[in-house]
C-alpha cells in the first residue's frame, strides 16, 4: 500500500519516520524494538531512508539516527494522507 504520490513514502518508510519522529533519535536497536521489526530489516530500511534524504546520522553510540530536514517536511505532507 502506498500513500499518494506526492508523499514519497510507502505504509513502512511513513510508520518508521513516525516512530523516529516520537522517539526524536534512536539507534538501530532501540529502533527496531519500537517499531516491532528485526534489526536486521531496520538496518536494510534505514539505508534506504539514509539514501533518499530523510533521516541522518548523528554522534552517540552505534548507529543513532534523527530525521532529516527534508524528512520532517516529507513527513509532515504525509500525516495528513
Amino acid at each position: 500500500m502506498a500513500f499518494p504520490a506526492d508523499s514519497g513514502l510507502n505504509t513502512a518508510q511513513f510508520c518508521l519516520l513516525r516512530n523516529l519522529e516520537r522517539m526524536g533519535c534512536g539507534n538501530l536497536t532501540a529502533w527496531a524494538e519500537k517499531t516491532g521489526i528485526e534489526r536486521t530489516t531496520m538496518v536494510r530500511d534505514a539505508k534506504t531512508l539514509e539514501a533518499r534524504g530523510f533521516i541522518e546520522e548523528v554522534g552517540g553510540r552505534g548507529k543513532v539516527f534523527t530525521l532529516s530536514d527534508k524528512g520532517r517536511k516529507t513527513l509532515s505532507q504525509a500525516v495528513p494522507l
